[in-house]
């Protein structure tokens, strides 16, 4: 249930992103609204599929590679995520089919888990031990609400509203 209320805030909050905003630099460290919700959506695939199945990513899979941004995503490196969040243009419709595909992927797997498979400890690189359920909660479900956080104060920043509700 948190999952699906997540990616429904996220849906709710870039639905309105007007074109002209999505590029749009906010200044600082803050990320264009339209590279950080690219960002959220390539990193939900990350945690299921990368991090936890040990699997392609559902970008280079079903998507063939068409997640609807102009540049590769970077190797996990937070120098090399800055520049790229600076840089990448994003076509917010193909952004969309992307993020569809990789909701029904992430809620399905989600709904199918155990209390055991919850339970579950895996070793993710160079963080350590986590239970299944902590990598969800902290690296699937805490990043898309705390980005779409960031999407609504950017989308403010540019004069409009940012939360849907």
């Amino acid at each position: 249930m948190e999952l699906k209320e997540a990616f429904n805030l996220l849906e709710g909050t870039v639905l309105d992103i007007k074109d002209e905003h999505v590029h749009k630099d906010p200044g600082g460290k803050s990320t264009p609204a339209g590279a950080a919700y690219a960002h959220i959506i390539v990193s939900a695939d990350s945690v299921i599929n990368g991090m936890i199945l040990h699997k392609p990513f559902l970008l280079e899979t079903k998507m063939n590679g068409k997640g609807g941004f102009d540049l590769a995503y970077p190797p996990y490196d937070e120098a090399q995520l800055a520049v790229w969040l600076k840089k990448v243009k994003v076509d917010m419709a193909q952004l969309k089919s992307y993020e569809k595909e990789i909701r029904t992927f992430c809620e399905e797997y989600v709904s199918g888990l155990t209390d055991d498979d919850l339970d579950k400890k895996i070793e993710v690189q160079g963080m350590g031990e986590m239970t299944i359920a902590y990598l969800l909660g902290t690296f699937l479900i805490g990043h898309i609400n705390n980005h779409c956080g960031e999407i609504s104060a950017v989308k403010g920043l540019h004069g409009t509203k940012g939360y849907p509700f």
